[in-house]
């Protein structure tokens, strides 16, 4: 169980590095390019959903997202997320 656990860990870990976009804060998005809105609903987690607006951001060729919302449903089965997306100037 130990082994599998850490696996799931490992996976986790390499999952964030294979996309090439970076979450930043609000405070840090003047020195970007306004690029877009994305969203995410109905992941099963608040890391999946985190996953999910990574792979949004790479695909719209951006460089980086800022998080305007990350919420789940009042009984916690579903996230959903919104961000803003930016490219490098």
């Amino acid at each position: 169980m130990i082994r599998a656990a850490g696996w799931i860990t490992l996976l986790s870990l390499t999952s964030f590095s294979a996309f090439s976009s970076t979450e930043i804060k609000r405070s840090e998005t003047e020195k970007y390019q306004h690029a877009g809105h994305i969203s995410v609903s109905g992941e099963h987690s608040a890391e999946e959903a985190m996953l999910a607006l990574h792979r949004k951001t790479d695909i719209a060729g951006a460089d980086v997202f800022s998080v305007i919302r990350l919420t789940t449903s009042g009984d916690g089965n579903k996230w959903s997320a919104n961000a803003v997306i930016y490219k490098t100037r």
